[in-house]
């Protein structure tokens, strides 16, 4: 198994005042069967302190959000996509 994890990227969710940057990153693992697995982490920094599995991809740009994402993450599902793809 080999694991590769991006650098941190700044996504700004909500709107107005409820605006936040939360720290994202994709962590790519192939499998012994040459298959990938691909989590989204969430950070609390862009230094990448306090990561935790947020959600876990389930097809082409298709994300599994897990219990640990906020409802405020799970509102802006798209804006989190966009940053997994860059």
């Amino acid at each position: 198994m080999s694991v590769t994890t991006s650098k941190p990227t700044p996504v700004v969710i909500g709107q107005g005042r409820n605006k936040e940057t939360i720290y994202t990153a994709t962590r790519t693992t192939k499998m012994a069967d040459g298959t990938y697995h691909v989590d989204m982490l969430q950070y609390s920094n862009a230094q990448g302190a306090g990561g935790r599995v947020i959600a876990e991809r389930d097809g082409v740009n298709n994300w599994d959000f897990k219990d640990t994402a906020s409802t405020k993450v799970k509102q802006n599902e798209g804006r989190l996509n966009e940053a997994s793809k860059n």
